[in-house]
């Protein structure tokens, strides 16, 4: 441990350097530090930045964050869901908030603040380069200067540059294309619209669909899915926007969503990746902040013990994956076979599950983190004949 002391008397020299202050890093880097690891968290923008995101937090990203959110970060809580499929419409409102409402550049600079008061240095408008693994450590080369640190946690989103350091990209069946808008209105035109609801409406693309989440005085607007019908998404943005009556005159901007299929790991000697840059994000709803926070924390907890135990090797870090895994993988396979399958048979799978306010309420659950993907899908398999049939004879 004497090397560890005297490697951090030189300024650019650090036991953790996270790079990408999204959920992921920002939650990593907060761990790290106070866990007494000195920790730099590398931001290739300035803070707070523009992130592509509809914003909405589930309860079960609430309850990975470990505390709660300041009121002036909350820009609407919604109890309910309108969701639609062709001519089906169900609309299904719980007695309590199932989801929060920030702006993601809020709610990341929030993250990023916890950060440094729990001692983080954190270096913002600095690009990562490159990150280079030697015998005496990784080196982090950004647009303003060199580091040196015992671990690497890459949280810099679906392009990651550190991901490129040990594994391949991401393949075209793993992706998913968004595009969104921000649509002003006032307040009280909202509240007609969306007052306390959001909206999904399936059909407009495979593996994917079109959202409308309310904000204080904006709607922010979407639609994403398959990677390989991005060139028809535009035009089908628009023809979603003109059917719920809001503004055409707008710029809607891309963005990719990375969904993993679990065949590359995640980790290598002295590096480790979490939320978008390991692609932990869920298929069927594209939630990818709770997956975030808690890829953070173990990778954080991770990143102690190897320096507890002064062994930064592959065979320490492998912890890391196996604890995600263990807690995770289940259900983000059930949510992408369910999607899969789902977006097949839009009309009659979808169409049906949609009628069924049980269907709706549960999955409610499932985003607060009180029942598991893996448990809803079995649940939703034993039911599913029995909506069929009386769908069909119209019981």
């Amino acid at each position: 441990m004497n090397s560890r002391r005297k490697r951090a008397t030189n300024l650019n020299n650090y036991d953790v350097i996270v790079v990408g202050a999204g959920p992921a890093g920002s939650t990593a880097a907060r761990a790290c530090s106070m866990n007494g690891l000195k920790t730099l968290l590398l931001e290739k923008e300035a803070i707070p930045r523009d992130k592509r995101c509809a914003g909405g937090i589930s309860n079960g990203a609430l309850k990975e964050l470990g505390f709660k959110l300041p009121e002036e970060l909350v820009e609407r809580r919604c109890s309910g869901m309108l969701a639609i499929q062709g001519r089906i419409k169900n609309e299904v409102h719980e007695g309590h908030t199932v989801a929060t409402m920030v702006t993601r550049s809020g709610f990341d600079a929030f993250l990023s603040d916890k950060a440094k008061s729990a001692g983080v240095e954190i270096q913002a408008n600095e690009n990562c380069l490159s990150v280079k693994r030697k015998d005496s450590g990784v080196e982090v080369t950004t647009s303003g200067r060199q580091y040196l640190s015992n671990i690497v946690i890459g949280a810099d989103g679906v392009h990651s540059r550190v991901a490129k350091t040990f594994r391949p990209p991401f393949t075209h069946d793993e992706l998913r294309y968004c595009l969104t808008a921000d649509i002003p209105l006032p307040e009280s035109g909202i509240n007609e619209i969306l007052p306390d609801k959001v909206v999904f409406h399936y059909g407009y693309i495979d593996l994917g669909y079109a959202w409308l989440f309310p904000k204080k005085d904006y709607i922010s607007a979407g639609i994403g899915g398959a990677f390989t019908q991005s060139k028809n998404l535009k035009r089908k943005f628009i023809e979603f926007l003109k059917l719920h009556e809001l503004d055409l005159n707008v710029k809607p901007k891309g963005c990719l969503i990375p969904i993993t299929n679990f065949k590359n790991d995640v980790y290598t000697d002295r590096i480790m990746l979490a939320g978008d840059a390991a692609g932990f994000v869920d298929c069927f709803s594209g939630e990818g902040i709770r997956f975030a926070i808690a890829s953070g924390r173990i990778a954080a907890e991770t990143a102690v013990k190897a320096h507890r135990e002064n062994n930064y090797s592959r065979d320490v870090l492998k912890s890391y994956q196996d604890r995600f895994y263990s807690g995770f993988k289940d259900d983000l396979k059930c949510s992408t076979f369910m999607s899969r399958i789902s977006f097949r048979y839009p009309n009659m799978l979808l169409g049906t599950f949609i009628m069924r306010d049980e269907v709706i309420s549960n999955y409610y659950k499932v985003m607060s983190a009180e029942m598991s993907f893996r448990k809803y899908f079995k649940w939703l398999v034993l039911k599913t004949p029995g909506y069929l049939l009386k769908r069909i004879f119209g019981k």
